[in-house]
Parts: C-alpha cells; structure tokens; sequence
C-alpha cells in the first residue's frame, strides 16, 4: 500500500490510533539457531536489494562471501554478532 498503518487504518474506520513498540535484542554470542535466523534474514535483505537492482556486481559479489558458510569471510565465523530488532503494534478504536 503506498501510505502507514496509521492511515490504512483511518481509512478502514478507526480512531485515536497509537503505536506501542517492543525492542527484542539477543546479545553475542549468538545461540546457533538465532546465528541462523540472522544470517537467513541478512541473505532475504541482500535478495531484496540486488532484485529492485539497488547494489551492482561488486556488492553482490561481496555480500555472496560474508554470506558464503564456505568462505573464511562468512558472518557466522564471527563471535561479535547480535540481534536488536523492534516490533511496532498499531492499535485503533472502531467507531460506533
């Protein structure tokens, strides 16, 4: 949709609508699976990227070997990793 929540919203009929967001962080070192949820969520992003053509062939060809479990460069050698995301809510009140 080419506009929010907040405005989606309105136009579905809510009122006094707010926002309420959560911060999730896991420090390093991470624990193997959320290395792997990481990494797998880093590669959807660079996908993304190279499909909507926003990196060229250099950047692809360095993001191929941070993300590469086979080379010395991969980003799950790394013991300095972690996850810090947020979560945003949006809540509205249906009018009568």
């Amino acid at each position: 949709m080419p506009y929010g929540w907040p405005t989606a919203m309105r136009l579905a009929g809510l009122a006094d609508i707010t926002t309420v967001s959560a911060l999730f962080e896991e420090p390093a070192p991470l624990a193997q699976s959320t290395r792997e949820a990481v990494l797998a969520g880093f590669a959807h992003r660079v996908d993304r990227m190279a499909s909507g053509g926003f990196h060229d062939d250099r950047d692809r060809a360095s993001w191929d070997q941070l993300l590469d479990p086979a080379d010395p460069a991969w980003l799950g050698h790394r013991d300095d990793l972690f996850s810090l995301t947020v979560r945003s809510l949006y809540v509205g009140v249906r009018q009568a």
